[in-house]
């Protein structure tokens, strides 16, 4: 009987940083779905909502680059690589936004 496969982050962001995650699996989940677990935390847990906040921002800057590698690897229509790096550079603005001016509007 095979063993079940341990979660092995350090491997996860390893491969997500050198683009070998699909264009689906890095923008829905590895992502979409981090910030909105993180944002919603940080309304829920009041007292961890800044830490959150701050984990949510270096979260998003350090997705832009896997977003953009795993559009550039993408083969399907183009249109939706196209829209991953659109939607990288509009993340990579909000990170450098909130770096800025401050976290005070990010929750």
């Amino acid at each position: 009987m095979s063993e079940p496969q341990k979660f092995d982050g350090r491997a996860i962001i390893q491969q997500l940083w050198l683009g070998q995650v699909p264009l689906f699996q890095t923008f829905w989940i590895y992502y979409f779905a981090v910030i909105a677990v993180l944002h919603i935390l940080a309304g829920v847990l009041g007292f961890m909502g800044p830490i959150l906040v701050l984990m949510k921002i270096i979260w998003a800057g350090f997705m832009v680059k896997p977003i953009w590698l795993a559009a550039d690897k993408y083969a399907g229509e183009k249109l939706w690589a196209t829209l991953a790096k659109i939607a990288a550079i509009v993340i990579g603005l909000s990170v450098l936004a909130d770096l800025l001016y401050g976290m005070a509007y990010a929750v």
